[in-house]
């Protein structure tokens, strides 16, 4: 992908990213909250030449004081200092447990060392922090070089120049911070996760998708609703967003059938249950304004159109293939007779033969010079061949693509097997898109006038 294509990918995913950020962001906030508390106590050392008569001796015993100060460093985390402390302030913890909440350091070219002391209790950090310091004095006098006499003794001494305080707040955990880096964190995750899933995704998701496996165009964008029911939503909701699409469906139709040149077209899909006869039928009302329209179901494997029309289905296209009636006797008025429909009839053994008879042939031209258009309802491609036998004798066919669920592969290789039969493709109808138009479309949508009460 490209970088604008990235770009449009997490615009599009921005509440994913949004709810990732805040769900972080909340799980680090409630940590830091349910995390103990932790205060740190400093207290500050400084190392000096006691005994010097001299200023040589001065010297040197500065130099040796800023050579050991490090080593002292060490010292203070150390059983000979920590253990008086221990005993002094009844701990606890053992030498080894209460190092580990000692740190010292020792700025450059000094001889000066801070002792810090972290504690769950902040009154505890700085009374260790403080009898840290005074037990380091004792250690460094018991540890520390004399000379024979008491003329030439020099030692290094240590002073508290400033003990330590009991801190106010505690240092750890910092909420603010923690939160923000939770939502910072957060964003990053959901930007990963809707770049990976753009990625790894090969659904025929939208158009642009449709562009990269074929030349067919997109006739029809129809939009997701959880709310529509299985039947023709321009029936039942004709103000709806859907229904603005199927009008769109059918206006681009006109553009395909210039001059009427089209009599019969097959609607299939690529797989079953992607919304090819709920397409066949709000088609058709939408083209009958201007048409006469008539839809046979000729998906003689698990029919639908009767059930979504609520029309009997006793004859229908079986019987009719089969002689028990004639097309024009078994077709049905739906609509107030804005819509005629032949049903499936009942489901014969042999769904590719009868299709592809004489009989059916025959039927066709018959219904051509019935209606303007003929709108046939097949069974899917990839499972059975009936709507590659239809498509070749008809004029056009309309591939029906849940944008949810086929895949790319799945796609291309319908198309193949209807285009390699002879049919003519004149166009893919995605069905089930994430179509930010219907949103756009709610604010034009038909409002019902307020009933003002009678006087």
């Amino acid at each position: 992908m490209d970088l604008a294509r990235y770009f449009s990918v997490l615009l599009k995913g921005w509440k994913i990213i949004a709810g990732t950020a805040v769900v972080v962001a909340v799980l680090a906030g409630t940590y830091s909250m349910l995390s103990t508390p932790q205060y740190r106590a400093t207290t500050t050392l400084f190392f000096y030449l006691s005994g010097a008569d001299s200023t040589t001796q001065l010297l040197q015993g500065s130099t040796f004081a800023q050579n050991q100060v490090r080593s002292y460093a060490i010292l203070a985390q150390q059983p000979v200092v920590l253990d008086p402390v221990i005993k002094e302030l009844n701990l606890p913890e053992t030498s080894v447990q209460l190092a580990r909440q000692v740190t010292t350091s020792v700025p450059l070219d000094t001889v000066v060392m801070d002792v810090t002391v972290t504690d769950t209790s902040p009154t505890q950090a700085a009374a260790i922090a403080n009898a840290i310091g005074a037990q380091m004095s004792a250690a460094i006098s018991s540890l520390s070089p004399s000379g024979p006499t008491a003329a030439n003794t020099a030692t290094v001494r240590v002073s508290t120049i400033a003990p330590a305080t009991v801190p106010q707040f505690a240092f750890s955990p910092n909420t603010k911070l923690n939160t923000a880096i939770g939502l910072i964190l957060g964003a990053i995750i959901g930007a990963a996760v809707v770049v990976l899933r753009a990625l790894t995704n090969n659904r025929v998701s939208s158009a642009e998708v449709v562009k990269q496996v074929t030349d067919i165009p997109v006739v029809g964008d129809i939009p997701f609703d959880s709310k529509a029911s299985r039947g023709p939503v321009i029936v039942q909701d004709p103000h709806s967003s859907q229904s603005e699409s199927y009008r769109r469906l059918g206006a681009n139709f006109g553009f395909l059938n210039y001059g009427n040149s089209l009599r019969s077209i097959v609607v299939t899909s690529c797989l079953p249950d992607e919304g090819k006869s709920t397409s066949t039928l709000n088609l058709a009302i939408a083209l009958s304004q201007n048409l006469r329209i008539i839809v046979i179901d000729a998906d003689l494997r698990r029919p639908s159109i009767a059930k979504l029309t609520g029309l009997n289905d006793g004859i229908g296209l079986s019987g009719v293939l089969t002689g028990r009636a004639k097309a024009v006797d078994a077709l049905q008025e739906w609509r107030h007779g804005q819509v005629r429909v032949l049903t499936a009839g009942r489901i014969p053994p042999n769904p590719a033969e009868l299709l592809d008879s004489e009989p059916m042939h025959r039927m066709l031209a018959e219904l051509r010079n019935e209606c303007d258009l003929v709108i046939l309802d097949s069974a899917p491609v990839l499972p059975t061949s009936d709507a590659a036998v239809l498509g070749r004798s008809l004029g056009g066919i309309l591939v029906v693509v849940d944008a949810k669920r086929t895949k790319r592969s799945e796609l291309q290789r319908g198309l193949e097997s209807l285009t390699l039969a002879g049919g003519n493709v004149l166009g893919v109808v995605l069905n089930k898109t994430a179509n930010d138009s219907a949103s756009y479309y709610g604010q034009y949508a038909s409002v019902e006038p307020k009933k003002t009460k009678a006087k």
